[in-house]
């Protein structure tokens, strides 16, 4: 597959909370009762769930908080899955005014499987995506081809 570089040939997914670019051959494959979208390419190789969480205003934490909670399940999720190690390739916290920005990348060489996730807590809305490479056997092809994806994940305007 070839990275995906050419936004010009993706397609722009826009919910109320959240926008994405995807390339063409990626087809929506459902939403769960809880609205969580997922969306994956026609060979099933990668896949993308994007979530959204309205945080209630009665609860007193800010975006900060919120995007470092959702950063710390990211990571127990990893180490609860059995049976793989992951190496941890990306662990970044980004502060945007108001906003808050996480960005996870884990790989599991042994299991030819990747793992990024991007969480953008501008409380009360939370996004969170997390993006599947299947059978990542090239760390460098797969991290080009993401890369566009994942920074084309934003805050809907």
């Amino acid at each position: 597959m070839l990275p995906c570089a050419d936004m010009a040939s993706h397609t722009l997914i826009r919910t109320p909370t959240w926008q994405l670019r995807l390339p063409e051959e990626w087809h929506e494959q459902g939403q769960s009762e809880s609205g969580e979208a997922y969306f994956e390419t026609q060979d099933g190789t990668k896949g993308v769930y994007v979530a959204t969480w309205n945080i209630p205003a009665s609860d007193k934490n800010n975006s900060r908080v919120v995007a470092q909670s959702f950063r710390s399940a990211e990571m127990a999720s990893l180490k609860r899955m059995e049976g793989y190690e992951w190496e941890l390739l990306l662990d970044e916290f980004v502060a945007l005014e108001s906003m808050f920005i996480t960005i996870c990348d884990a790989w599991a060489p042994a299991k030819a499987y990747r793992i990024a996730s991007k969480v953008i807590a501008d409380v009360p809305v939370v996004v969170r995506a997390a993006f599947h490479d299947y059978q990542c056997d090239d760390l460098e092809e797969s991290q080009l081809y993401f890369a566009a994806i994942i920074h084309s994940l934003q805050r809907a305007a």
